[in-house]
């Protein structure tokens, strides 16, 4: 095989597409302390690729060493990979881009010296010289895998790859706010983002958005900081683009810290939606390991697991400070219901999550039951049915979600009794502490048998029995254990479909739900609330 082939089959494991080359230009630009980059890019990658930046520069007599293979000035010993502070440090980046593409690179340091300025095509140096050039680096990539045309005719089409190239920018500005970036696709300007710190990149990121995401302020974990913002939980997506993970000013997309994340949300998300975050993780150098993919976006961390798990706490807790139990567990009938409703402003059919702040369950006048299952009520112009099951489970869920270590309990008039698995014995036993945290008081009562003897109070009768349940069938060993055992509770507790109910009963439900943070969908992410207005029914039966 000759050098040359080698090269270009080398090429193809940090050049995958026009984003990989965007991707090394812009990190090299960072690397070198970049205050401001500017991107340019035509047709979709493959015609012009040109990032422009104020960084520290190339000396002319290096120019062309930097496109050698393996050539880097980031890593000088095999003790510099214990601890990577760069977002690149292979040195191999620059070499395969010139492989497969026509490279023309100007730089000049802020020595004072003049510019250089060198062409390679194919790998091979085809023009060397001076250029004058202000301090900084400007690198063109010309005619992207034009002479592998197979590989053409498997990337995406032009549209999803400008889609790309427009995300990579935007997740490096958020992860260097304090970096002026732009992009120019096809002479238009797409993307603009001054520079001036994390606000000013989620209005650039984000535009009316921003405003929906809320400082998560600043919390020490085991090893490190942690800050950032949290989406509502009505600003959502249909996949994991608005996961914005920054790992010391790296963004990074490791699957096990995302699922954490989502696990966070799970409970006030719809079925089958992502949140909206974006997070800053500093930690010390030497416990990351970023030497994993030539992408570099999967990371390993020492003590992983620990770190998802805190990270996953801490943002249950602040999505869970707007949760009163005691206001849920009050009786709501206590207060005087309110007899009117503004009309809202759009349809649960448009509206998502977020429209569960403008329902007023309270004010609702109950007309009956549906098939016992939903709960048929009036207010204004509007007809609702709720599902008198997942109403239920998500007044319960909130309630022992927010539970904290000091719960009041009330004692069972007998036991309930129950017997585990051999292999969830020791699991079961070391939880006790926690499950006496949620209010529920169990003690082992034999070499398989365990007992469990009080229950938080103003819960249902059933709660206890549906504890009996969770812990009988196979007990969760994840790192989330306690969420899903929660939800869990919620639904085994909450009053069944197929269940009669009295006009009490179905006004309680109501009243709770409308204390609960969330009210328009259960804890599986499923929906409540269905809605019927006046306009649909005089459309249906043509109505005057």
């Amino acid at each position: 095989m000759s050098p040359a082939l080698a090269q270009r089959i080398a090429a193809g494991e940090v050049v995958e597409r026009p984003g990989s080359v965007l991707r090394e230009l812009v990190e090299n630009a960072l690397d070198a302390g970049a205050r401001s980059i500017r991107a340019t890019v035509a047709g979709a990658g493959l015609d012009l690729i040109e990032v422009s930046d104020d960084g520290q520069g190339i000396a002319p007599d290096e120019l062309a060493l930097a496109f050698s293979r393996h050539a880097t000035s980031k890593i000088l010993s095999e003790h510099d990979l214990d601890a990577i502070q760069t977002l690149g440090f292979r040195g191999e980046a620059l070499s395969a881009i010139a492989a497969v593409a026509t490279v023309e690179a100007t730089s000049a340091t802020s020595s004072g010296q003049a510019g250089a300025r060198i062409v390679l095509r194919e790998g091979e140096v085809r023009e060397e010289g001076r250029r004058a050039r202000a301090p900084g680096t400007t690198i063109r990539v010309l005619d992207l895998f034009a002479g592998l045309p197979v590989r053409r005719s498997f990337l995406p089409n032009p549209r999803a790859e400008r889609a790309h190239l427009l995300s990579l920018i935007r997740l490096y500005a958020l992860a260097r706010p304090m970096v002026r970036f732009s992009l120019t696709v096809d002479g238009k300007e797409v993307f603009h983002c001054a520079g001036l710190g994390e606000p000013s990149a989620l209005a650039a990121v984000y535009a009316d958005q921003a405003a929906r995401l809320t400082p998560l302020g600043t919390h020490t974990l085991s090893q490190g900081q942690v800050h950032g913002y949290l989406g509502d939980p009505g600003l959502t997506r249909g996949n994991r683009d608005g996961l914005s993970l920054v790992l010391n000013g790296r963004w990074i997309r490791p699957k096990g810290w995302l699922s954490a994340l989502e696990s966070a949300y799970q409970a006030i998300l719809p079925h089958g939606r992502h949140p909206v975050t974006a997070l800053y993780i500093d930690i010390d150098p030497s416990l990351v390991d970023v030497n994993l993919h030539p992408a570099k976006l999967e990371v390993r961390v020492r003590g992983d697991e620990e770190w998802r798990m805190e990270l996953g706490a801490l943002i249950r807790e602040r999505l869970g400070n707007s949760l009163t139990p005691a206001a849920l567990l009050a009786n709501p009938l206590d207060r005087p219901r309110q007899r009117t409703l503004p009309t809202p402003r759009r349809s649960l059919r448009e509206g998502g999550p977020d429209y569960g702040e403008e329902l007023n369950f309270a004010s609702m006048r109950v007309l009956g039951q549906v098939f016992h299952t939903a709960i048929l009520a009036e207010a204004g112009n509007i007809l609702y049915l709720v599902d008198q099951h997942r109403a239920d489970e998500r007044a319960l869920y909130e309630v022992l979600a927010t539970q904290e270590n000091v719960v009041a309990s009330q004692e069972l008039l007998e036991p309930i009794r129950f017997e585990a698995k051999d292999r969830d014995l020791e699991i079961i036993e070391a939880r006790l502490p926690e499950l006496a945290g949620l209010g529920f008081r169990v003690e082992r009562f034999g070499r398989r048998t365990f007992l469990v003897r009080s229950q938080p109070t103003g819960l249902p009768e059933g709660t206890a029995a549906a504890l009996r349940e969770s812990l009988a069938g196979s007990v969760d060993e994840g790192p989330n254990w306690r969420e899903r055992l929660v939800v869990d509770l919620a639904c085994r507790a909450a009053i069944k479909r197929g269940t009669a109910l009295t006009d009490q009963e179905m006004l309680t439900i109501l009243e709770r739900l409308q204390r609960c943070a969330s009210r328009t969908q259960c804890p599986h992410g499923s929906p409540i609330v269905a809605v019927v207005r006046a306009e649909d029914l005089a459309r249906h039966f043509k109505w005057p």
